[in-house]
């Protein structure tokens, strides 16, 4: 049975329903995925010749998430101790996101300095109806591959959900400092520009110094997502559950709630 959920835009009540929605609540768009922008607080990883010695000050970042959040890839700053804002998603649609089901190292520095095993890493998804937005930078001993930690809360996302969008260039191995010109292996970071979409602002590792594709530059489609407010969160939404109702955790973290 289909369960149908409102959230109204002068009430914060959820009233659930088993009957057909009123002809004006039935005409409101329905969204696959909600999003909110937040700042990325958890440092990951941070281009670095020696300890306290920064080379291109290259940094990856991870947000913090509320039960039902997820993000679509590490955020990434030219700033190490500046963190970066990007995109945190709530499936509304329950094939909306899938876990990423493995890691493909694009790149990796040569190693020429003790300790420096920094990397870049592609996220491969279920199937090609998924994409994994963004990547993964990583300092992990002889380049492990990223543990669960570090891609804790990392999601596919429905292809269908994203835009292809523009890009521009945030870094590349000539900047790191630490690698010699001879041993460089062309790799470079990016992320979209938002101007067909909602940016996620997650980095786009590419194993060149050119822009990456078009077909694995992506924004959110804002047609067929929700931007949620984290503080007010004042939008009408219509979400239909099959097979089974949205969890109270849920609807909370929708309404921006911190969950205990």
């Amino acid at each position: 049975m289909l369960a149908k959920i409102f959230v109204s835009l002068k009430h914060t009540d959820i009233m659930t329903t088993t009957k057909e929605p009123k002809a004006q609540a039935a005409s409101l768009p329905t969204a696959a995925l909600a999003y909110k922008f937040v700042t990325f607080e958890n440092l990951m990883a941070i281009d670095s010749i020696l300890p306290g010695v920064v080379a291109s000050q290259f940094s990856s970042w991870r947000p913090n998430l509320d039960i039902g959040w997820y993000y679509l890839g590490q955020g990434a700053e030219m700033k190490y101790g500046r963190s970066p804002t990007g995109i945190i998603v709530h499936a509304l649609e329950p094939d909306a996101l899938r876990d990423v089901v493995g890691w493909e190292r694009i790149w990796e520095a040569p190693g020429v300095v003790s300790g420096a095993y920094y990397a870049l890493w592609r996220g491969v998804p279920p199937n090609r109806d998924y994409v994994v937005v963004g990547g993964i930078f990583s300092n992990n001993k002889d380049w492990a591959e990223p543990d669960s930690e570090q891609t804790r809360g990392i999601m596919a996302i429905r292809r269908d959900l994203l835009v292809m969008d523009g890009t521009f260039e945030i870094w590349n191995d000539r900047d790191a400092g630490l690698i010699p010109p001879s041993l460089l292996q062309q790799a470079s970071v990016w992320k979209t520009t938002g101007q067909t979409g909602a940016s996620p602002s997650a980095l786009i590792p590419v194993n060149s110094y050119s822009a990456p594709p078009r077909d694995i530059s992506f924004s959110l489609d804002r047609s067929k997502t929700l931007l949620i407010e984290s503080s007010t969160p004042q939008a009408t939404i219509t979400v239909t559950s099959e097979g089974a109702d949205l969890q109270k955790n849920d609807v909370d973290a929708l309404k921006g709630k911190q969950v205990e």
